[in-house]
């Protein structure tokens, strides 16, 4: 309609406010939305975020992220919803079960305890084909008996539309790519973001924290650690790790203080744990 919209995300629904014109009340309360000034998902969300526009329809999406959700039987195994934009308007309430792939979809986590959705982002249109894409992150994703390696996931929105439910498993390099963790405790995918076009090659590129991360030889060390990709670099690949960043397609920056010694007397011997949160900053200084 021309005016952005408000997004609040909580563990006793998610909630969309309408911009508009006029005056607001000071308090907004959901048991006012009517479904034009506004409307509920009826989901607790751990993550909320734009998603851009991954249909290819001209309007904005919206991804809800709720790690505590099962799916298929897999306690806490986590569920992300994209809700599709629209303007002819919403329901008072819209529930996960209305998702129908018409007007939105879930994306289902794999593993019990996976945590999927804890972190939801967009991503810009990170391979470049016109559509924008989505991330969602599971940090407390266990690989091969190793806990909390963690895993990003990275979606390449469509224009032809997506089904009802798809599963992070089946992601495989033509609909998108898993960033896995390496070690015990990386937590990758602790945050996920799309940052704008980095490297000026017109393609938007994407960042995902591993605040966990300990490059000095310790796990627990906690250093942490970001890795930047630039988009178009990874057409086709199903899997990549920091170890597949080679300066050319991507960085890393890393934690500078491991976990070694308290930054004041009495306090937690933590490391810096670099990437607890990562957004991208626009043009902040200005050389276009």
């Amino acid at each position: 309609d021309g005016f952005n919209d408000v997004l609040v995300g909580s563990l006793g629904g998610t909630h969309v406010i309408f911009g508009k014109k006029d005056r607001f009340d000071r308090v907004v309360e959901p048991s006012s939305f009517n479904g034009l000034n506004g409307f509920s998902f009826d989901s607790p969300a751990t993550s909320v975020s734009s998603a851009g526009d991954v249909n290819g329809d001209g309007i904005v999406d919206m991804l809800v992220g709720n790690a505590r959700a099962g799916a298929n039987d897999l306690s806490a195994a986590g569920v992300s919803y994209v809700i599709y934009g629209r303007s002819d308007g919403f329901p008072k309430t819209l529930r996960p079960a209305d998702l129908d792939g018409a007007n939105g979809f879930a994306v289902l986590g794999t593993n019990t305890e996976d945590r999927s959705g804890k972190f939801v982002g967009d991503a810009g249109d990170f391979n470049h084909d016109g559509v924008d894409d989505f991330m969602i992150g599971a940090p407390n994703k266990t690989q091969n008996g190793i806990a909390e390696v963690g895993e990003a996931y990275l979606i390449y929105g469509r224009r032809d539309g997506f089904p009802r439910a798809i599963s992070l498993s089946d992601i495989n390099g033509n609909n998108g790519f898993v960033f896995k963790g390496s070690n015990i405790q990386d937590m990758a995918g602790s945050a996920v973001t799309g940052i704008g076009d980095l490297n000026h090659d017109g393609i938007d590129d994407i960042a995902i924290s591993a605040p966990g991360k300990g490059p000095f030889g310790s796990p627990s060390d906690y250093p942490g650690e970001v890795y930047v990709l630039f988009g178009g670099q990874f057409d086709g690949v199903a899997q990549i790790n920091e170890q597949s960043l080679n300066g050319q397609n991507g960085f890393v920056v890393r934690g500078r203080r491991g976990g070694v010694v308290p930054i004041e007397e009495g306090e937690a011997i933590w490391g810096d744990l670099a990437g607890t949160s990562i957004d991208g900053a626009g043009d902040f200084n200005d050389d276009g």
